[in-house]
Formats: structure tokens, sequence, C-alpha cells
């Protein structure tokens, strides 16, 4: 197994999930810039098991990224996450903001990779939080995105940032993944042949090299491909 992804041997066991995590991300620090890079390891992750969300209550990480990245993208295109993902062998699904500094350090990274890999299987969905759409599309053409972009939850109330920020599904599943920071951007999952099973988180940035290392195997045919044994249309 790579060394990106967190082994068996972990030390935290989610109650009921269907996940193991041996070392968190620390918090976000709230600092002036430069803002750190905050990387993350590659953590392996069931993503149709229930686990506890914010508040208590519980909830299937893929019936909330099956919500948050199906419907229109910012260019129109429709988009059903469950033929994304069949069609794909790596569908990387990540959470950003415009305005997140470490956002910024990873788009173009995220960018070289789709230009390097979108005719290898493998595919890009990016879906904005905490911005609104104008910025968005300054944020892609700064970046030169070509993978689609799904607006998400628009940018919060100064008067009352909190609450925005609270009610959306992407922290209720972020809370739900233990990821300790303030806002939680960027936040990516990728899953493997189509299978939300053989999924991966990663709650902050890539460490360099991490998803070549760990995914580069299924995009340049190293890795035999596999077929979903999952459900998905449950």
């Amino acid at each position: 197994m790579t060394r990106w992804i967190v082994s068996a041997v972990a030390l935290l066991v989610l109650a009921g999930g269907g996940w193991m995590v041996m070392n968190p991300a620390a918090p976000a620090e709230e600092a002036a810039a430069p803002h750190p890079h905050e990387y993350s390891p590659v953590v392996a992750i069931d993503l149709t098991a229930e686990v506890a969300g914010a508040g208590g209550d519980r909830l299937v990480p893929w019936e909330v990224l099956r919500r948050d990245f199906s419907g229109t993208s910012r260019d129109g295109e429709e988009i059903d996450l469950e033929d994304v993902v069949r069609g794909n062998r790596v569908t990387l699904l990540t959470y950003f903001a415009e305005w997140c500094a470490n956002c910024r350090y990873e788009a173009p990274d995220l960018v070289a990779k789709y230009g390097a890999h979108g005719d290898d299987g493998l595919m890009i969905i990016g879906r904005s939080e905490y911005s609104p759409p104008a910025v968005v599309d300054e944020y892609v053409d700064e970046f030169g995105i070509e993978y689609p972009v799904i607006l998400g939850s628009p940018n919060p109330d100064p008067d009352n940032e909190d609450l925005v920020r609270v009610t959306t599904a992407h922290f209720r599943m972020r809370k739900a993944l233990l990821d300790p920071r303030k806002w939680g951007t960027p936040l990516n999952i990728v899953v493997v042949d189509g299978d939300p099973t053989r999924a991966s988180v990663v709650t902050g940035e890539f460490f360099p090299g991490a998803f070549d290392e760990t995914f580069g195997g299924y995009l340049d045919g190293s890795v035999a491909a596999t077929d979903a044994a999952s459900d998905m249309d449950g």
C-alpha cells in the first residue's frame, strides 16, 4: 500500500462508520500572509457507510456527494455524479472557495492533472463554497480551469458568516469526517473505478506527489480495472 494512504493500523475508528484515520489534519490557523500550506494524508473511506454528522445526526457521505456534485455546472453542463464515476477510472471531487489560500495553492496542480490525464480516465468536478458566482467565474478564468464547476453556497453574510457556514451540507459532511478546520476548504474526495466503497478523502491539500503515487497506476493502466460491486442507487 502506498505510503500516502493511512494504513489499517489506525488509532481512531469512527464508531458505526466505514473509515479509519491515524492522524487527522490539525486545525487550520487563521494566519497572516503568507498563509501556510495545509497538507493532509490520503485516507481510505467507504462513502456508503453511515457516520455521525454535526449536531449528532447521522449521514451517508455518498448521499451528500451525489447531491452536491450533481446538477448544472456554471457552464450549463448537466452532471450526474453516478454516471461520472462509472465512466472514469478516477474521479476527484473538490470543494473549494475562491478566497481560500490553500485552494489557490492547489488549483494549478489540479488544472495540470486534468490536462495530463483527462483522456486517461481522470475526471475532476469542483464545487465552490462561500463564494458568489461572479468571483467564482474570475477564479476559474484566473487558473484556466477546464473541468466542470458546480456553484454551491454563496458568500457568507459578513454579519452572520457562522450561520451560513454551519448550515451547508459541506459543513455537515466534513465534520462527520472529523475535519477540525473552520471553513474546510479544500476538501478532496477520490472515487476509484466507480466504487464509492473504495474511496479516499483528503481534508486539505494533497501532499506533493501523493495523488500521482496513490492513483497514478489507475490512470496509466498499471493497475487493472475492477468492477464496482456496490449498488449506488440506494
